[in-house]
């Protein structure tokens, strides 16, 4: 079985109030929230969403403690 991989988002608070966030582990990430937690929680299926997509994966993403991280475990492989 895989291990997991934590993802690191790059996150800047933009004018206003919103977050933003990227990631280079990520190519394509692009999200924003009104809070960390719904920055999170966005990114979250975002990165389930791209790995699909870009890497033909199936994973399940789970919030870390820290809100600008994520653990992904790939599905099946």
């Amino acid at each position: 079985m895989q291990e997991p991989i934590t993802i690191r988002l790059d996150v800047t608070r933009r004018p206003g109030g919103t977050f933003y966030a990227r990631c280079a582990q990520v190519p394509g990430l692009h999200v924003i929230g009104e809070s960390l937690a719904a920055l999170q929680s966005t990114a979250a299926v975002a990165v389930k969403d791209l790995f699909k997509r870009n890497r033909g994966l199936d994973v399940e993403v789970a919030p870390r403690e820290e809100p600008t991280e994520l653990r992904v475990h790939v599905l099946g492989h």
